[in-house]
């Protein structure tokens, strides 16, 4: 009997953000190199890492990064923002909100996407421009200032132009906000 793969909200936002089709987080546990992290289980595919749990016949991918980067439940339908607001009130994917088929763990409330819902949010990203949007940036010293360079698909995507004001902010110990008012 074939495992269900079912997708937490998290691993769904990092792979449109990153550009990791669900083919792949697929394959990481049948091919890749897999290591115990506690309770759950570590796949190395190619050029991200899969973290994953097997609670029962199911097959529950908890988040999926870039291999760089260090660091029971109820059917039905998730209605709402497919990622929802973070904690400072936004996330660019904001504009994913629908309807999608999902479990949710009556323990912790968590979201987890079928396949299928998975395939939708997706082909959505893509027609939106989001798809592989992240991109990891190196900070450059031009004289006495710091800047900051912008990938050109980040750049056309948030319609920023030289000499645009933006407010830059910390939104958590490690993470910053720039906000494009």
């Amino acid at each position: 009997m074939a495992r269900r793969v079912l997708y937490s909200q998290h691993a769904v936002e990092r792979m449109v953000l990153r550009g990791i089709t669900r083919g792949e987080v697929e394959a990481a546990p049948r091919s890749g190199s897999k290591s115990r992290q506690r309770d759950r289980i570590v796949a190395v595919y190619r050029y991200f890492e899969g973290v994953y749990a097997v609670p029962g016949d199911r097959i529950l991918i908890i988040t999926v990064k870039p291999r760089w980067q260090h660091g029971g439940a109820v059917s039905g339908r998730w209605e709402g923002g497919a990622f929802g607001p973070s904690e400072s009130g936004r996330r660019c994917s904001e504009s994913l909100r629908g309807s999608y088929d999902a479990e949710v763990c009556d323990e912790c409330s968590e979201v987890f996407f079928t396949a299928d819902s998975v395939d939708k949010i997706e082909a959505r990203a893509k027609e939106l421009g989001l798809w592989g949007l992240a991109s990891r940036v190196k900070v450059a010293r031009p004289g006495n200032s710091l800047v900051v360079r912008i990938p050109s698909p980040l750049v056309r995507y948030l319609k920023l132009r030289s000499g645009r004001e933006v407010l830059g902010a910390p939104d958590q110990k490690h993470r910053r906000v720039l906000d494009l008012a």
